[in-house]
């Protein structure tokens, strides 16, 4: 069981992997069985799973950037819930490098 501190510890740690682009350090925190949802409404099943399917943002989005924009961790429940906000340069066609946040 985790202290709420080190909950917030670890949303720490993911951000950070995030922002160094470290795609390793982000799953080094995932469960083997991650369900993982998009906002796309893809559902990724699996560590493994996951990390192929993240692999080709990481190599082909540089700069982006993850705030954190509110955190709950409940110790006695042991969930923990992160709001965000994604940033990074647009690779769209006809937007190249404009601003986008998710």
């Amino acid at each position: 069981m985790q202290t709420r501190k080190e909950m917030l510890e670890a949303l720490a740690a993911w951000q950070e992997a995030w922002d160094r682009h470290d795609l390793d350090g982000v799953m080094d925190l995932f469960h083997e069985d991650v369900l993982f949802d998009n906002w796309t409404g893809a559902r990724v099943r699996g560590k493994e799973n996951l990390r192929r399917a993240w692999t080709p943002w990481f190599r082909n989005h540089g700069g982006f950037r993850f705030t954190m924009e509110d955190t709950f961790a409940d110790e006695a429940q042991q969930k923990a819930l992160t709001r965000w906000r994604l940033d990074w340069p647009s690779i769209e066609k006809g937007h190249e490098g404009e601003h986008e946040t998710r």
